[in-house]
């Protein structure tokens, strides 16, 4: 939730000295908002200690003045405590009224709460990017349109039901398939509340039984190009694909030679766009791409590391691009002349926007190349990583553990999705 602190101080801005005030400031921003503290007695400046925030002259001026700003300050405490003051200026406001906002806190606000915490960090914590995923809860409990304005002391295991039965009424295109994840993340968010004593509920609804089960002929089958359709690929004709706009000769030569690269090298996408000229790395006279992957950052996994010999074909796409990313990035793609902070989350964010940016342009421009190639399955940069597991896996004496390894996924998911895919 937000925190309101906040502190007297001689000569406040927008106030002329010599004088005293209360400053309310929001916790982790610069907004503020100054009070004149009225009532005091022949106040002497000169007495007046910052750190204790007290006169310490001893006159008797000095002391009534003190008792002046312990009521004040008892009443800020009270403020703090009891009241859902968001702002400095409700603050200010309720400390000249003496009447604080009845406003109720809904569990939309105290969501929202939670993802401005992740985003921007708190005394104790830094910025988090995992408040991407609450933003996907906060879109689907807007859509409901109920929940989110239920007081968040009053949300019980009735609205769990209810946001279950919700998401369940979806497509799975609209998030249906999402089902268990979503629900996960609202029990964890009122148990977030119940931690700060703002819910006195349980939820006990058993929502993992009601997951949807995929159909497991359509959880098996990735799309895959044939080696013929493949090598089509390879060989197209650039100049037949229709295409407007600035520079439009070098980006059909970029996004066909970033899809080739994600075939050779067995990579997803955005571990291809985030390649910088430091992940090629030499080992016993042999250059691979060294890098971890971005779906097993998070993993418990110790050896996350992948190192990916790279292909002659590869080899080839790299030195084309040598050179032409100021930052040193293999792709001179738009989002990598910009210096970001993986670990800032806002930063990320920003960063997260523009890498999908890139790989929705390089799939529109699949979507003409599918029909050029006769391609009726959706054409898709990650097509090119099925591919190519795809025809590793079906290739005589196919070691599944090291095209595994080579691939930062594991023997099993090759097995499940890959073994019998090419079509």
């Amino acid at each position: 939730m937000a925190v309101i602190n906040f502190t007297f101080t001689t000569s406040p801005q927008g106030y002329k000295a010599p004088t005293l005030g209360v400053v309310a400031c929001l916790k982790g921003t610069d907004k503020r908002k100054p009070m004149r503290i009225e009532g005091l007695t022949s106040p002497d400046y000169a007495h007046w200690d910052k750190k204790q925030q007290r006169f310490l002259g001893g006159t008797q001026n000095d002391v009534d003045n003190n008792n002046l700003l312990d009521a004040l300050r008892s009443q800020c405490e009270q403020l703090q405590k009891n009241s859902q003051i968001t702002t400095p200026q409700q603050f200010i406001d309720a400390l000249r009224t003496g009447v604080a906002p009845k406003d109720v806190v809904t569990f939309g606000d105290f969501l929202n709460s939670l993802i401005d915490e992740m985003r921007n960090g708190t005394n104790n914590k830094r910025p988090s990017k995992n408040y991407q995923v609450y933003i996907n809860l906060l879109h689907k409990l807007e859509r409901e349109g109920n929940i989110i304005n239920v007081a968040l002391a009053d949300v019980c295991n009735k609205h769990f039901i209810a946001f279950s039965d919700f998401i369940l009424s979806l497509s799975d295109d609209e998030g249906r398939t999402n089902y268990y994840n979503l629900m996960k993340l609202f029990k964890q968010v009122h148990t977030k509340a119940s931690k700060r004593e703002l819910n006195q509920y349980r939820l006990v609804f058993p929502y993992a039984e009601y997951t949807p089960v995929k159909d497991d002929e359509d959880d098996e089958k990735r799309p895959s190009l044939s080696l013929e359709q493949y090598n089509a690929f390879v060989g197209l004709d650039l100049s037949a694909i229709p295409q407007s706009g600035c520079n439009v000769e070098f980006y059909k030569t970029l996004y066909h030679n970033f899809c080739v690269f994600l075939y050779e090298m067995k990579l997803r996408p955005v571990d291809a766009l985030k390649l910088h000229a430091s992940n090629i790395v030499a080992v016993n006279g042999k250059q691979y791409i060294k890098y971890v992957a971005e779906k097993k950052k998070n993993s418990k996994e110790k050896n996350k590391t992948t190192y990916s010999p790279l292909t002659p074909k590869a080899l080839e796409i790299i030195n084309h691009y040598k050179g032409q990313s100021a930052k040193g990035y293999i792709f001179p793609f738009a989002l990598n002349e910009y210096d970001w902070d993986y670990n800032n989350a806002e930063s990320w964010n920003k960063w997260n926007n523009r890498k999908q940016r890139a790989i929705d342009m390089v799939n529109q421009w699949l979507k003409k190349v599918a029909v050029i190639l006769g391609i009726t399955f959706p054409l898709v940069c990650y097509t090119f990583r099925h591919s190519t597991l795809s025809h590793a896996c079906m290739s005589k004496g196919a070691n599944y553990m090291q095209i595994a390894l080579e691939a930062a996924t594991s023997p099993d998911m090759l097995l499940k999705h890959y073994v019998s895919n090419v079509i």
